[in-house]
């Protein structure tokens, strides 16, 4: 973790419940600092051992999102709610790479109105998701992932939006999406998992989207080529991605669902300009259904003819 990173979430773990976060007095020396750290860390390990459901970088969490609403957002290189979303991340990722907090129920103890919570029936995969709070017509969401491998490697890994924080190419394409089912895959010979979601890209553009993460023995694999994508690669062949993202205009798609018995992605719209096959000038709106169906490996069929 870089060395910005770390004093990101010390300060949020030293407790910070207003909307103007303070850098630590000058005058306030390392010591005390240290003895500030070492009574969260310290408390922390007494309510685990006592079975308490409460840890201050939960609480800290749960401070910072009472106040999201409250701001207003600001563009230029001084944003608050900017700002306000590293932190969110920063504590987040804090509060996951804590065994002491991740192995309570999460879906209980995280549990805020504004964040987002989804898991596998395995509990395997996890995604986090809360609005971005851009303001405006586009509401874009942050996601966070967190997995336990196979192995039994626990993973942390933020999307690609330019909130997460990090680098690399191996990131989750998020989509700006809001995530609400998570489905284990039938596959032999990987460990694989369908996630789907929605989202407001403007005032008339609305989007449904479904991608695979794939847990490899270590780590998470972001890059897995589950569908058909709506680009040729330099050769003129079929390129294949992560995801599959279906974009219309207002309420023009009718379904978008996965069928876990089937194993088939199901989904319905009506042509406009914005849709996969687009609707002519002065011609009447088409009612297309579509199946994408997973083989095992890779979802057969493509979606976007």
């Amino acid at each position: 973790m870089k060395t910005n990173s770390i004093i990101l979430i010390l300060s949020i773990v030293m407790g910070c419940s207003c909307s103007s976060h303070k850098k630590p007095d000058k005058k306030d020396s390392t010591k005390k600092i240290s003895n500030k750290i070492n009574y969260h860390i310290i408390n922390s390990a007494v309510v685990a051992k006592n079975k308490y459901t409460s840890f201050p970088l939960v609480d800290s969490l749960k401070k910072l999102f009472t106040i999201s609403d409250t701001m207003q957002h600001a563009y230029g290189n001084d944003d608050p709610v900017s700002d306000l979303t590293q932190k969110i991340a920063a504590t987040l990722g804090a509060i996951l790479s804590n065994p002491q907090i991740t192995k309570q129920n999460m879906d209980s103890l995280l549990k805020c109105q504004d964040l987002g919570i989804v898991h596998s029936d395995d509990k395997k995969l996890w995604i986090f998701n809360w609005y971005e709070n851009t303001g405006g017509s586009y509401r874009s969401n942050v996601s966070i992932i967190y997995c336990i491998t196979p192995s039994g490697k626990r993973c942390i890994a933020h999307d690609d939006s330019d909130n997460g924080g990090g680098a690399g190419e191996n990131r989750f394409v998020a989509n700006g999406a809001w995530y609400n089912n998570i489905y284990k895959l039938s596959s032999q010979n990987d460990d694989l998992y369908l996630c789907t979601g929605s989202g407001v890209g403007c005032n008339t553009c609305v989007y449904a989207t479904a991608t695979v993460i794939q847990l490899t023995k270590d780590s998470a694999n972001f890059s897995y080529p589950a569908f058909i994508s709506d680009e040729l690669d330099n050769s003129g062949e079929e390129k294949h991605q992560p995801y599959f993202l279906l974009g219309t205009r207002g309420d023009d798609i009718k379904d978008f669902h996965f069928d876990d018995k089937k194993q088939t992605l199901h989904f319905t719209y009506l042509t406009d300009d914005s849709s996969p096959i687009k609707k002519e000038e002065n011609e009447k709106s088409k009612k297309i259904s579509r199946k994408l169906i997973f083989n095992g490996k890779i979802f057969i069929g493509n979606g976007y003819e």
